[in-house]
């Protein structure tokens, strides 16, 4: 059963969901400045292995935020402009919260959160988890960005298509789903499952989202730049 969280039970469910995080965490916040005692947190994380995916939005971040994150090994840090969600979580538990992840909220700011266990409450866990995907799926990856600069100047921007129902959208290796048909899509997330059309040339060809070219845009692009594969990366961040 899902609990209700004040500002101090907000704090500390977000401290226990870090330390508890066994493959993946996954924390969206609009902005970062972490209180020192999650940062420890996060480094304990990150030796045991667990996968960091940071959403953050709203401003770049300052130096020193991005001075502490490049400690951690195993992290992916993504951008998306006009996120205002809040929310944290592991394999097991979940807090969608008011809560920033800022130093300042915790100390000053009236909270309210709401704790999820998947256990008790897996669809509802699920739901919100389909949700937090698809912001990643539509968020910038620092770090790739030159590379999707580069691509849409390679390719002009009306070349792609949607591997499912073969809408126009911008080419993008990673990307090869509309928004429309990657919400169906991640409610299963199998990356093995046949689709219908080339994301480049747009022809009926029996493609996936590991595979998502047809064997002649495959064979014709395969020495670009933007065409190298990132889908281990794809992979990695979706907990597949």
């Amino acid at each position: 059963m899902a609990e209700f969280l004040t500002t101090s039970g907000v704090s500390s469910g977000l401290e226990k969901i870090i330390g508890a995080a066994q493959k993946r965490l996954v924390l969206i916040s609009p902005y970062l400045q972490f209180p020192q005692i999650l940062f420890e947190r996060l480094q304990q994380a990150d030796k045991r292995g667990v996968q960091i995916v940071f959403i953050y939005g709203k401003e770049e971040l300052k130096g020193e935020q991005q001075s502490k994150l490049r400690q951690l090994q195993n992290l992916s840090l993504h951008f998306y402009e006009n996120l205002h969600a809040k929310c944290y979580f592991n394999e097991a538990d979940m807090i969608i919260t008011s809560m920033n992840l800022l130093d300042y909220s915790e100390k000053n700011n009236r909270e309210m959160g709401i704790l999820i266990h998947k256990a008790t409450d897996e669809r509802l866990f699920n739901e919100a988890k389909c949700e937090a995907d698809s912001i990643l799926y539509a968020s910038s990856r620092e770090g790739l960005r030159l590379q999707k600069t580069q691509l849409r100047r390679q390719v002009s921007e009306d070349a792609g298509h949607c591997i499912r129902c073969n809408a126009p959208i911008p080419p993008d290796r990673d990307k090869p789903y509309c928004p429309k048909c990657f919400s169906t899509w991640i409610r299963y997330a199998n990356p093995e499952h046949k689709e219908k059309h080339c994301h480049l040339c747009g022809k009926p060809s029996p493609v996936s989202m590991t595979k998502p070219l047809c064997n002649s845009c495959y064979v014709k692009h395969q020495n670009d730049a933007w065409a190298q594969p990132i889908v281990d990366t794809f992979r990695k961040l979706f907990g597949w």
